[in-house]
């Protein structure tokens, strides 16, 4: 399943988001239907809002996944500080087996995967990042680089555009991991 800003994905049925994040009883009743229809994975963008109101309280996640941080959500949040206290909740919360993929490229990305103490994966364009991109090409119509990591390179080709689509496709990998 997948609950995330567009769309709700159950069972193979399509669902209207409300929210990026829905309430924390519908985040479980969608849990218990997933699981009464045998599935066993849920994919979830969680926002500040829904960390902030504790409307995912109580889940263990398995991963986690930092992009970044910009001024999007500070008519809520009031500063960029406050912002990433919320956005960091996701990772202060992660049970101990649990690992988290982040940013580095990003600031706010590099300031909290310095400080976690759990398993982690850092992503970026960034040579340092321990899955990294490199050789981008971006056209209008397509997207090409390689990811780095351990060493092997592993090329990409999409169609979605963009240096943001390399750095969710790094994240992606990343969470694969």
């Amino acid at each position: 399943a997948m609950i995330g800003t567009i769309e709700y994905r159950m069972a193979g049925e399509t669902r209207p988001a409300a929210n990026t994040t829905p309430e924390s009883l519908d985040v479980m009743r969608l849990a218990a239907e997933l699981e009464r229809a045998g599935g066993r994975y849920l994919t979830m963008e969680v926002s500040s809002h829904a960390l902030h109101q504790q409307r995912v309280a109580g889940i263990d996640f398995d991963v986690a996944i930092f992009t970044n941080l910009t001024q999007d959500h500070l008519d809520y949040h009031l500063t960029m500080e406050e912002y990433f206290s919320a956005k960091k909740i996701l990772f202060d919360h992660l049970k101990p087996d649990a690992t988290a993929v982040v940013n580095i490229d990003d600031r706010w990305g590099k300031k909290l995967y310095d400080g976690l103490s759990t398993k982690k994966y850092s992503y970026g364009c960034s040579p340092d990042a321990d899955v990294a991109a490199a050789d981008i090409h971006l056209t209008m119509n397509a997207t090409s680089f390689s990811i780095v990591h351990n060493g092997q390179r592993t090329p990409v080709e999409s169609r979605f555009t963009g240096r943001f689509n390399v750095y969710n496709i790094l994240a992606a990998f990343s969470a694969g991991l």
